[in-house]
């Protein structure tokens, strides 16, 4: 059984065109989204060993919008204009996860 989040990746890799890739012991497995619900797998030899890599790909159908996170960068200015932990170059204060700069 999906979780919900899981719910939304698959339907979106259904509606726009796109894949789902997993790698592990040494297969790679095309998880493949059917319109029924169900799921189709196609599995091949490669060469990964260790661990588990899982790629996504939204594919043709859904468009690109350059303005998705305008939202949040204005929550961020509008909640702390001009303090030093939301600046452009770091995370929100008491994130505990470290600036990348």
């Amino acid at each position: 059984m999906l979780g919900n989040g899981l719910r939304v990746v698959a339907g979106t890799i259904l509606a726009s065109g796109g894949e789902i890739m997993v790698y592990t012991r040494n297969k790679s497995i095309e998880v493949i989204p059917q319109e029924d619900r169900s799921t189709r797998t196609v599995t091949e030899p490669t060469d990964h060993p260790i661990g588990t890599r899982i790629e996504i790909k939204f594919g043709p159908r859904l468009r690109a919008d350059r303005v998705a996170l305008s939202w949040a960068r204005g929550v961020l200015e509008f909640g702390h204009a001009g303090t030093a932990c939301c600046r452009a170059d770091q995370v929100p204060c008491g994130s505990g996860i470290p600036s990348t700069q």
